[in-house]
């Protein structure tokens, strides 16, 4: 916290990717160090006191990432025509940022997966990791229309 001559306020926060935020407290009610008492046990304190354990989350704690990863894929409705799961980074050897499981195009060999990798940074290669329900819910029923108007002609 720093003063400047009883003007002006100001909290230097940095976070844990480098950057700075400034909180100045210029014709204020509030007091920086109301606001650095306030941050404090949340910023330095244990994991049980981190936001994902403090606002009672604990799925984090009872499932592993494969589970966690393969329960969302399931409800993205995978595998399925287009996509289907990989397991050629089930050690991290194929690559390390990415998770155990992947889903990937279905048409995709590992062997294509290998090669692709090669000219992408850090083996980061292209693989689904969003998919809205509601789309999915709405392709399924233009594919039944279509289906019933080509069975109708």
């Amino acid at each position: 916290m720093e003063n400047f001559g009883g003007e002006k306020e100001l909290l230097v926060l940095w976070t844990h990717l480098g950057a700075c935020v400034k909180l100045s407290f210029r014709n204020s009610s509030l007091d920086s160090s109301d606001v650095h008492l306030s941050l404090s046990p949340f910023v330095f304190c244990g994991i049980k006191q981190r936001f994902a354990w403090f606002s009672g989350k604990r799925w984090i704690r009872q499932k592993s990432i494969s589970q966690i990863l393969s329960d969302e894929y399931s409800r993205m409705g995978l595998p399925n025509s287009k996509w289907k799961i990989s397991n050629i980074n089930e050690k991290y050897q194929f690559c390390a940022t990415y998770p155990t499981i992947l889903a990937v195009l279905a048409t995709a060999t590992d062997e294509y997966l290998q090669n692709v990798s090669k000219t992408r940074s850090k083996n980061r290669i292209p693989v689904l990791c969003w998919s809205q329900n509601q789309n999915q819910n709405q392709n399924k029923q233009q594919n039944q229309n279509q289906n019933q108007n080509q069975n109708q002609n």
